[in-house]
């Protein structure tokens, strides 16, 4: 929800309260129903008056459909991306743009183990990845490979965008051996 929408919920929720309390008060007695009425028939003709209430109830229609619609367009789940073709829009899962990343990944022998994260942007998404190596890899080589291949193979499958790929190096492999003394 952006800032302006929060905003003018707020503004919404806080006339809401005030609506409510009005009714609270007039329903117990605390406003009497004489003053009320004789505030309305002293205003009644009054032209500032009537333009007042007709602005503001506009005012409070706009910023309901406003808000409406707003929940009506944001009703798809934040962890998917969406891509519109000529025949309709798709939506794609963060999970699978990480399931197709962890296959691209997998095909490359150097890597030992990869944990990866997809962070949604506007226009695609960005890759991390942690990588445990298998010892003796040229690292330079091997990550320059994964980006290329992770970057083309996710566009490949799924038709969205991945504006980059980082590597963390986080360990290399090294396997425990037993020493006899």
């Amino acid at each position: 929800m952006k800032l302006v929408d929060r905003f003018l919920l707020a503004i919404l929720a806080l006339i809401a309260i005030i609506a409510s309390g009005f009714m609270i008060s007039l329903a117990s007695g605390l406003i009497s129903h004489e003053r009320v009425t004789e505030f309305l028939t002293f205003n009644a003709n009054s032209v500032s008056f009537i333009t007042t209430s007709i602005i503001i109830s506009i005012v409070i229609i706009l910023i309901s459909l406003r808000l409406l619609l707003m929940k009506k367009r944001g009703s798809l789940d934040k962890s998917t991306l969406l891509k519109n073709s000529e025949l309709g829009m798709i939506n794609v899962s963060l999970n699978t743009i990480n399931s197709l990343t962890q296959k691209s990944v997998k095909t490359h022998q150097g890597v030992k183990d990869a944990k990866s994260l997809i962070i949604s942007d506007e226009d695609g998404v960005r890759i991390s990845l942690k990588l445990l190596v298998m010892p003796d890899v040229i690292i330079p080589e091997l990550t320059e490979d994964i980006q290329r291949n992770v970057k083309e193979y996710v566009e490949k499958y799924s038709g969205i965008f991945v504006k980059e790929v980082r590597i963390f190096i986080d360990n290399i492999f090294s396997i425990g051996k037993s020493r006899v003394e």
